[in-house]
């Protein structure tokens, strides 16, 4: 799902009716050097600190490999920047209406970025801890707006901390709302693939698992004979016991 995102994503901006082909240009330079623009230098390290963890995180913990773990990985940056600048854009229309008009096509590209992330959605698991952030999120941009959202003007973080604090921040959040799902969705066992994997491998291995579904070490030993097994008996599972996942 990723590259065909992808290529949606920057033919549309790339297009004589989007932004025209200095689109890609700009994205390229952009991506190799972070010194552009007041904010660019966090927003451009916490792409390339979320994508390594993801893809660090997929390739130990699943057994979907490098490269697919790698597509995964590269597709949350994409999600996180768009979902932030969607709600950034939001706020501001509604705080600011004279400083933010964006045109449709504006929108379209920002939600298209956010599509990218759908790449990930399969391998999400929602957890109390991402409620949590969620809440803050919106209360983020709740506060930033009760005091009059306050915008970054190309000057010194000195002169404008609260423009600089509530987007730093904020767009942190965003990229935690992308990368936490994604990684609580890739520990094992809970993860379909680690978990199939490590059932075959319990089988094929005669080790015999506990209760909470972790490895004794034990070897199998088979129960003697006791006469025919009543219906509903235990040897309907190879380990009645086991616990393929919560």
């Amino acid at each position: 799902m990723f590259l065909p995102l992808i290529v949606l994503l920057f033919a549309v901006n790339d297009a004589s009716f989007g932004f025209g082909p200095q689109y890609s240009l700009k994205f390229v330079a952009y991506l190799s050097d972070p010194r552009q623009g007041g904010i660019f230098p966090f927003t451009w390290s916490a792409s390339w600190v979320t994508f390594v963890i993801a893809w660090v995180a997929g390739v130990r913990w699943t057994s979907l490999g490098r490269w697919r773990s790698l597509v995964v990985a590269a597709s949350l940056p994409f999600g996180a920047t768009g979902a932030f600048e969607i709600v950034y854009q939001f706020t501001g229309a509604e705080v600011q209406p004279w400083g933010f008009q964006m045109s449709a096509f504006s929108w379209i590209s920002i939600v298209l970025w956010t599509a990218v992330a759908a790449t990930s959605l399969p391998y999400w698991r929602v957890t109390w801890d991402f409620g949590v952030l969620v809440a803050l999120f919106a209360g983020g941009f709740i506060g930033w707006a009760a005091l009059g959202y306050p915008q970054i003007t190309w000057g010194a973080i000195s002169q404008e901390p609260l423009a600089y604090g509530f987007n730093i921040a904020l767009k942190g959040g965003a990229f935690l709302l992308f990368l936490l799902p994604t990684l609580r969705g890739w520990q094992t066992p809970r993860h379909p693939n680690a978990a199939a994997s490590d059932r075959t491998a319990s089988v094929n291995t005669g080790d015999r698992r506990s209760p909470l579904g972790t490895s004794t070490g034990a070897p199998v030993r088979p129960d003697p004979p006791q006469g025919p097994t009543p219906a509903g008996g235990t040897l309907g599972g190879l380990y009645p016991g086991e616990r393929s996942g919560p």
